[in-house]
C-alpha cells in the first residue's frame, strides 16, 4: 500500500523534505524492535517511555515514519495530531480489515461460560477452523 493510501484523510501537520505519496509500505509497527523491510514505524508516546526519542536506535530503518512531533532523522516521516488515536486505522488500512473476515461469538453471565464456549467451539470445528480465547487461554487446532 503507498503511503497516500495510508494516510487518506488523516490531517497532516508536516512532511519531511524527502516524503512522497508513493512510498510502498508492507508493515505497520510501533515497536522499535520489530522493524522489517519496508516498514512504516508509527511512533507512540507512553506512559515509560516515549518512542520519537527511540528513531536513532534503529538496527533496520523503516520506511517511512508517522509521529506526533518533530523528530530527528534522515527517514521520510510525517507528522499527525494523534497517533495513537490513528493506529488502529493504518492499520485496517493496511492488512485490508482483517475484522471483516472474521465471526465472534460473545459468551455472558455469570456460570458456565467456559464450557459454553469450548462446547460452540468444537461444534463450530465441525465446519470450519474455530478458534477460543478465554479463561483457559488461546486454543486453535486443539493446541
Amino acid at each position: 500500500m503507498l503511503s497516500k493510501d495510508i494516510l487518506k484523510d488523516v490531517e497532516i501537520v508536516y512532511k519531511s523534505d524527502n516524503y512522497h505519496d508513493d512510498i510502498e509500505i508492507k508493515y505497520l509497527s510501533d515497536h522499535t524492535n520489530d522493524i522489517k523491510d519496508k516498514t512504516c514505524f508509527i511512533c507512540i508516546k507512553g506512559n515509560k517511555f516515549d518512542s520519537h526519542d527511540l528513531i536513532s536506535s534503529f538496527s533496520i530503518k523503516p520506511i517511512l515514519i508517522i509521529a506526533s512531533k518533530q523528530i530527528e532523522t534522515d527517514i521520510p516521516y510525517v507528522i499527525i495530531p494523534d497517533t495513537e488515536k490513528y493506529l488502529p486505522l493504518f492499520a485496517t488500512r493496511l492488512y485490508d480489515n482483517p475484522s471483516h473476515k472474521l465471526d465472534l461469538i460473545g459468551i455472558t453471565g455469570t456460570d458456565g461460560k467456559t464450557t459454553t464456549a469450548i462446547i460452540i467451539k468444537q461444534l463450530l470445528e465441525q465446519v470450519k477452523p474455530c478458534a477460543y480465547i478465554g479463561t483457559n487461554g488461546f486454543m486453535i487446532n486443539n493446541k
